[in-house]
């Protein structure tokens, strides 16, 4: 019994919601196309540059600025696109680094334009 009730709870405004859809996707069409646009782009670019400044100052922010670069690249090599490369790039050179940073005490990361002193 306490399945069925679940599920009428969560059915109940789940469809609310696809009936109120319907309106606002008409509404939405009616507007500019560069509008839309604009607006899902100015939505995005909040936590795009939050999950981009975490990355580049985190720890292994040398490997992060490899995948990056990779990532650009207009390439493919075995019929696999850059960002895949990328990927496995920027984890092997931050793995490389690591292990370089634990057993020699090398510090080969990128400087954050900050006078350490």
């Amino acid at each position: 019994m306490g399945q069925v009730r679940a599920i009428v709870v969560s059915l109940i405004p789940t469809i609310l919601i696809a009936l109120a859809a319907v309106p606002v996707i008409a509404i939405v069409q009616d507007l500019p196309l560069s509008f839309t646009l604009l607006i899902g782009a100015l939505a995005i670019a909040s936590p795009f540059v939050r999950v981009f400044r975490a990355s580049f100052a985190g720890p292994l922010r040398t490997g992060v600025t490899v995948a990056s670069l990779l990532a650009m690249l207009p390439f493919q090599m075995l019929g696999l696109r850059m960002a895949f490369w990328a990927l496995v790039g920027g984890s092997v050179v931050a793995r490389v680094i690591e292990r370089l940073d634990a057993s020699e005490g090398l510090h080969l990361r990128l400087s954050t334009g900050h006078n350490a002193g």
